[in-house]
Formats: C-alpha cells, structure tokens, sequence
C-alpha cells in the first residue's frame, strides 16, 4: 500500500477514500468526518439509498448504491464512500479507483460488551442472570435462536465479520491468518478506538487534511453507567470466544505503533496542537468541558450550548442526518446536471451546483 509521501499525491488532498465502518468500535464519529469533508468539498458520495446503512449480512456488491438517479454518469466517478457494509475490496474499488482504504478497530472484549449491551441481546435472548456469562455458557443454544434478532452479525468476531471473514472461516486459524495477510495488503490505515485522537492524526498525515477536517464532536458514547463491569475471568472466556478478532487485533495494533514511528519526531507535537484544537472546540460548544486526558465527554453529558457558533451545529449532526443530506445532494445534482458528465464543463459546473446548494441551505 502507499506510504504517507506518496509522491504521486504530493501535497493535494487525498479525494478519492472509503471508510469502513466496524460496529461498536466509534466509526460513527469517523464516518461523519468522511461525511463533512465529502459535503464541504462537494465530492461525489455513494450513499444508501433509504436507509443508513448497506446491507450489512453478506458482501458489499456495486449494485447495492441504488437506484441510477444515486450515481455518477461512469463506473469509478464516486469520491468517498462511509456507512456500515461488509468489506469487498474490488467491489468497493469498482465505485471509487484509486481509493484509499481506512477502518477503525476496538479491543475485541470491549467492543463485544459494548455491542451485547447496545443490541439488548440478554433482553432480545431472554438471557437470565448474569447475561454474558450465561451467554457464554450455552452460546450454540443462543446462536442457534438469532434468527430476527438486531445485530446477531456481531454474536461473535463481529470486526472480522464486518471486514469480510465468512462465518464458516471463524475458526480455521489458516484462514483467518490468511485474511489478516490480505487486510494488510489492501488496507492503507487501521485506526484504534483506544488511541483514537493519534488515529486522526496518522489519518490527516495519509489524506493530507486539515486539522479542521478531522476535528470531531463524539457520537454514539455510552454513559459509564450502562457499561458492565467484566472478571479477568470474564474478559479472558470474551476473547477466546472472539478468537479471530483477538489476532486481527493484535496484528493490526502492531502495525499502528510502527506507522507512528514512521510518522516522525513531530508527531507528538501535532497530537498536541490537534487535542488543544478539540479543548478549544468543546469549550466553544459543549455545556460540560471534558477532562484533559479524555477529549469527549460522555453522552449524557455532551449538549452543544444554546448560543453555540453554527460550526458547533454542524460537527454535531449525527452520520444518519449527513446521509441524508448527501443523499438529496445526489438527487439535487443527478437532477439538475443530468447525470452531469453529458457536460464538457462538468467540473465548472459541479462546483456551481455546490455552491448555489450551499446558498439555499441544502448543504
């Protein structure tokens, strides 16, 4: 994969990139950072038609964009691609050449607490008593119930799910090997929940951002409260059972702290600039003020303030509302341009239908 010089892209925006959205690892915040760049700079978004998300069951196929209304006038003319599917390579590659790929990964014990929680699978599995552990105690009776039940995907390796290792291949070790060697051929960044803030600086350092592209307003936080506390015993039973995102994880945290190394001697300076840039964007439009070493504070506490500048509305709009809007920027644009690439002046004119959006307040 291309290095952080790549020569051929020296010193433009990166415009072309796909964000794979994993579940329960904080890729909704990212995705909506995908989501603003791709309206500010009025990129082409290949955006679901009808609902949030793609089809999140089997593999990304090209045809699931929608109806042609949705797309661009030749196969390769999106820009920037950010909701939740499972990972294709070709097929994604079919719809934006020349991406760059990034995803975002979570300690595999955490992100399956946080999913069992979020999905209420003790409530929807009628799980008695301690739910994950009673869970983990019988887990081929509960499997075997998922039929209907929301997020069932994430029952078990749910990142490796979502990346693209079929179901069947959870437990060949060879075949979950081989996919880690492939995601590590095809993937230009792997983000970490944990380290979320050097993630957004190794990712500005790729795509040759701005630090005001990649500054953010977290979404989707839990309060503490609503989070359970896990044994060592506990913890250790999770991530036997979630054996493939165990390694997928470890290889790819390895892989993170070299790409830190390889970022150079000023990369703890521009952490630094880049967190003082987020104290100051959270002083100017949240109610609570965060901690100095935890940037966002938690959900229940995040209010944008009443007189808050209109950017603080803006970094607030969720991913599902940005969806939204670039999905009627498509339907504005196909509309107006007539598949727009009929034009020999399509770039003039994509740039003027931007901005007379930007105007009436579509964008």
């Amino acid at each position: 994969r291309r290095g952080f010089d790549d020569p051929a892209h020296a010193g433009k925006p990166v415009t072309k990139a796909i964000f794979l959205k994993t579940h329960k690892t904080g890729s909704t915040t990212t995705a909506a950072i995908f989501q603003r760049f791709a309206l500010a700079k009025g990129l082409e978004y290949a955006a679901p038609t009808g609902d949030h998300d793609y089809i999140v069951a089997e593999p990304f196929r090209a045809k699931m964009v929608g109806a042609s209304s949705l797309r661009p006038s030749k196969a390769g003319a999106f820009d920037i691609m950010a909701n939740h599917y499972v990972y294709d390579h070709d097929e994604m590659s079919r719809l934006v050449t020349g991406a760059t790929f990034v995803t975002i990964l979570r300690e595999p014990v955490s992100q399956f607490e946080s999913a069992f929680g979020y999905y209420e699978w003790a409530r929807r599995l009628a799980i008695p008593g301690d739910a994950i552990d009673a869970f983990l105690n019988d887990t081929d009776a509960y499997v075997a119930r998922r039929r209907g039940v929301k997020g069932s995907a994430q029952f078990r390796n749910g990142q490796m799910f979502d990346l693209g290792l079929p179901v069947a291949n959870m437990d060949d070790s060879g075949a979950v090997a081989r996919k880690i060697a492939r995601l590590d051929r095809e993937l230009d960044l792997v983000m970490l929940t944990e380290h979320y803030d050097e993630s957004l600086i190794l990712l500005k350092k790729r795509l040759r951002w701005s630090y005001g592209d990649i500054v953010y307003l977290k979404q989707g936080v839990r309060p503490k409260s609503s989070r359970v506390q896990l044994s060592p015993t506990l913890r250790a039973r999770i991530r036997k059972w979630n054996m493939a995102d165990a390694a997928f994880y470890e290889h790819f945290n390895a892989t993170f702290w070299r790409k830190v190394a390889d970022y150079g001697p000023e990369f703890d300076a521009d952490l630094a600039t880049f967190r003082a840039i987020l104290s100051e964007t959270y002083r100017n439009c949240i109610n609570t003020v965060p901690s100095t070493d935890c940037c966002m504070p938690s959900l229940a506490t995040l209010a944008v303030k009443a007189d808050a500048p209109s950017t603080c509305r803006y970094l607030d709009e969720n991913s599902w509302r940005l969806t939204n809007k670039l999905r009627t920027v498509a339907v504005v644009k196909s509309v107006l341009l007539g598949y727009y690439a009929l034009s020999p002046f399509s770039g003039i004119t994509r740039t003027l239908v931007h901005n007379i959006m930007l105007f009436v307040g579509v964008l």
